[in-house]
């Protein structure tokens, strides 16, 4: 609940707290129920009726006007307080209401009616700006979210480009290293086993520099193999500009989802303000019920559209509209009247076309939201893929750099030069005077040496 209460605070209380484009939108509505209740109380002049309802939205409008631009007026830059936006919207409805009292008497000379003027436009004027402004704050907030994380990956692109060129470098170096300073350290070390075996006379000295040979052997192919492999690596291509497609907040025109639970609060909200005027108690059971089935219908047409895309999902989304109009028509028709005896019932065609309404701005509503949400997933999707991208490359910077480039490479090059060192020390004159057993061991060091730097450049895994 905590959570739930918080989420709504942050939607709505910044930015769309109130906004004159998402007040628009309940206004063919509220209209239509306020001429519907003005002919119920004063009948026999629908252009009075209009005129009344028209003085009171187009001061509520003034009064909107005045309160963003004074007592939310820091709204676009930071948070403001919950019980100022509320205040404010039904506020809105308060105004609206002593306008349609004040005209009515004022100009036509009719009753006050102060319950039926007063409270219930004020309610619905303020309960539907606290859910436009919840839903277009939330559409809001994951567009900026999703705009400021895209940012966020431009700057990751950069930095990944950067790296693959530093990486690059850290290659043709490493390459170098390779090339420059081992093949000439073998092939120097080969000389001199060359030249040792044609004058050393021990069997067992002649089998070792065979084994030093070959493991040179071994070495300049390994060294052969790195320096393919490290030939062979590229600068990855740059990835496709990720920024989102930037639509402007009326994006959405067009229904692209068929909306259940948004649908269930603007029908069940225009069903209270219209037949609670009209019929009481009864109309709102009656309301209730036609707005249950209307629910369990689009509930389940959601189910079946969303095992389709493109044109089919198209077709069913559109093809929800007649059925919702008529099956509200055949409610209000056939369906209610078995069940409730209401005094001031609605014309079928008439009702149908006012749930059709508020069907259409739910699902305008929904798509948005659905749209934004999208785009965010998709946003952090490749938001932790950049940052994952650019972990893997650093990693393999310092492995290049640090680990093989210094340490690695001075390791094989200084166990290779201890190679030399002993063979040359065997070729000398002073120690072909020594022991056969300084020779041997001279020699059996000279393998090790050998051995352990080639499990060095085993160990580089620099492909």
């Amino acid at each position: 609940m905590r959570e739930a209460y918080e989420r709504f605070k942050v939607a709505s209380t910044g930015r769309w707290a109130v906004s004159v484009r998402t007040y628009i939108l309940t206004v063919p509505f509220a209209l239509l129920v306020n001429v519907e209740r003005e002919n119920l109380l004063n009948p026999g002049d629908v252009s009075r009726s209009i005129a009344i309802c028209m003085v009171g939205e187009l001061v509520s409008w003034l009064y909107l006007f005045i309160a963003q631009a004074t007592l939310l007026k820091h709204r676009r830059v930071r948070q403001q307080r919950l019980s100022t936006c509320i205040f404010v919207w039904f506020s809105a409805g308060a105004v609206k209401s002593l306008g349609f009292v004040t005209y009515s008497v004022w100009v036509f000379e009719l009753e006050p009616d102060l319950a039926l003027r007063t409270v219930l436009p004020a309610l619905f004027t303020g309960i539907s700006s606290a859910i436009l402004a919840f839903y277009f704050g939330t559409i809001d907030r994951k567009r900026i979210e999703n705009t400021a994380l895209t940012a966020v990956d431009g700057y990751l692109l950069d930095d990944r480009d950067r790296l693959l060129e530093e990486g690059e470098g850290a290659r043709l170096e490493a390459l170098g290293s390779l090339k420059q300073n081992f093949e000439d350290e073998i092939k120097t070390l080969r000389e001199i086993v060359f030249n040792l075996k044609n004058e050393v006379q021990e069997t067992s000295d002649k089998d070792k520099l065979r084994k030093i040979l070959r493991l040179t052997s071994e070495m300049l192919a390994r060294i052969s193999s790195e320096s393919e492999n490290l030939a062979e690596r590229t600068i990855g291509k740059r990835a496709s500009d990720q920024s989102a497609e930037r639509r402007p907040i009326g994006f959405g025109l067009e229904p692209k989802v068929i909306s259940v639970r948004i649908s269930a609060i603007a029908i069940t909200l225009g069903m209270l303000s219209g037949q609670l005027t009209r019929n009481g108690v009864n109309g709102v059971q009656s309301g209730l019920l036609g707005t249950a089935l209307l629910v369990l219908t689009l509930f389940l047409m959601r189910r079946i559209s969303k095992r389709f895309t493109g044109l089919k999902l198209r077709f069913i989304i559109a093809a929800s509209y007649p059925l919702i109009f008529i099956l509200q028509a055949f409610y209000v028709n056939s369906i209610s009247p078995l069940f409730f005896e209401l005094s001031n019932p609605y014309m079928p065609l008439y009702s149908a076309m006012k749930t059709i309404y508020g069907y259409y701005i739910a699902s305008m509503i929904a798509g948005l939201l659905i749209d934004q949400t999208n785009q965010l997933s998709q946003s952090v999707s490749t938001h932790a893929q950049l940052v994952s991208e650019l972990r893997e490359l650093n990693h393999e910077q310092r492995l290049l750099r640090a680990h093989v480039a210094t340490t690695r490479y001075g390791t094989v090059k200084g166990k290779i030069a201890g190679v030399s060192m002993a063979l040359q020390l065997v070729a000398s004159e002073s120690t072909k005077n020594a022991t056969i057993n300084l020779q041997n061991k001279l020699l059996t060091d000279a393998i090790n040496l050998l051995s352990e730097a080639n499990e060095e450049i085993t160990k580089m895994d620099l492909g």
